[in-house]
């Protein structure tokens, strides 16, 4: 198998970094390259350069080219895919953040906002719904309509993932409990596990809370229920979730579901904020919920 020479995970800065990804080459051997972003293959233009080639690069990078890259490698019939190195691309080097009541530092607004909240069910400030251990490879984006009414951008399919990568950015549904709570089979704990950790979705030294930060930050701003958990430094939206059974939308508006790293055996640790109370709690690995970042 053929890997990048580069690290799994690149952090540039928008419009102001040349970002390059390589493989080894084998001098006298002729290679067929096509280098894909999220699955799709790329083309050369003024900011991609190198399709075709072993080394591709990326020149003034902008927020648009984060994600999961990839090559695909050929000789004759032979092909073979490389691992894929995760890039995060953060705007100008500007991320808005916010001193927790437990003097942690944390994303001022859920991944994928444009906006710190200005109430509980400020849409803008909801941002996007991620199942357990996936990038932003585009299963997560969410187009909000209204406070309670939003579309997801790709459609759910039952069909499991085995990597790390899924070939699509479908959101993985798993109808059967019995059978799996993951959209990846086998499941891998090593996910979101460190600023460095595979499919890190947030920006460049920033990374997911565990488990026990986020019950210190609960605790430290006396959250009690959704309203609370608004009135808290962190100002934490009520997005709602996205059912890993169905694909469903639902609580928008009501409710608000947050991510940590921790694992709990073939689950995952979440918090909940509804409207009487708070909670961590186990969760399918297959759900989408909300993500706040916290600086590492």
């Amino acid at each position: 198998m053929v890997q990048p020479t580069s690290p799994d995970r690149i952090c540039a800065e928008s419009g102001r970094q040349i970002m390059s990804v390589s493989v080894a080459s084998v001098e006298g051997v002729n290679f067929k390259y096509v280098w894909r972003k999220n699955g799709i293959e790329l083309l050369n233009s003024q900011i991609v350069q190198g399709q075709g080639t072993s080394t591709l690069t990326l020149i003034n990078t902008t927020v648009a080219d984060a994600g999961n890259y990839d090559v695909v490698i050929s000789q004759g019939r032979k092909e073979v895919v490389s691992n894929s190195v995760v890039v995060s691309v953060r705007d100008n080097g500007v991320i808005p953040t916010v001193i927790g009541a437990a003097g942690k530092t944390w994303m001022a607004y859920n991944l994928g906002a444009s906006k710190i909240a200005t109430t509980a069910n400020d849409k803008d400030a909801y941002g996007n719904n991620f199942q357990w251990g996936r990038s932003n490879d585009g299963h997560e984006e969410i187009r909000w309509m209204s406070n309670i009414d939003g579309s997801s951008k790709y459609i759910a399919t039952n069909v499991l993932a085995n990597n790390d990568i899924p070939s699509s950015p479908s959101f993985i549904i798993t109808k059967d409990s019995n059978v799996s709570t993951d959209w990846r089979q086998p499941g891998n704990d090593n996910l979101w596990q460190s600023v460095n950790g595979i499919n890190n979705p947030c920006p460049c030294g920033f990374r997911l809370p565990t488990e026990a930060e986020f019950d210190a930050e609960v605790k430290a701003a006396g959250i009690t229920n959704a309203i609370t958990a608004f009135n808290s430094p962190l100002k934490l939206v009520t997005a709602g979730m996205r059912d890993g059974r169905n694909g469903i939308l639902d609580f928008e508006g009501r409710n608000g579901y947050y991510w940590t790293s921790s694992v709990d055996g073939s689950l995952a640790k979440m918090r909940y904020f509804l409207n009487t109370s708070t909670a961590s709690n186990v969760s399918k690995r297959s759900f989408g919920y909300s993500i706040r970042c916290i600086k590492n």
